[in-house]
């Protein structure tokens, strides 16, 4: 089955090496208490995506 990304989806996914995009979605170290905001949201949203690249929602 073909999973369709948005553009926006394989924006992202291009800026993380395949390798490390597994690797986030697997173990999902988590970020610093120190993290901005936005860095926060970017990164639920990546884990968002690789869970969907990768089978696991």
């Amino acid at each position: 089955m073909m999973i369709n990304f948005s553009k926006e989806e394989e924006k992202m996914m291009d800026l993380v090496h395949p390798w490390m995009q597994e690797n986030l979605q697997k173990h999902r170290p988590e970020l610093s208490p120190e993290a901005p905001e936005d860095i926060r949201k970017m990164y639920d949203k990546l884990i968002k995506i690789f869970d969907k690249k990768y089978g696991n929602y």
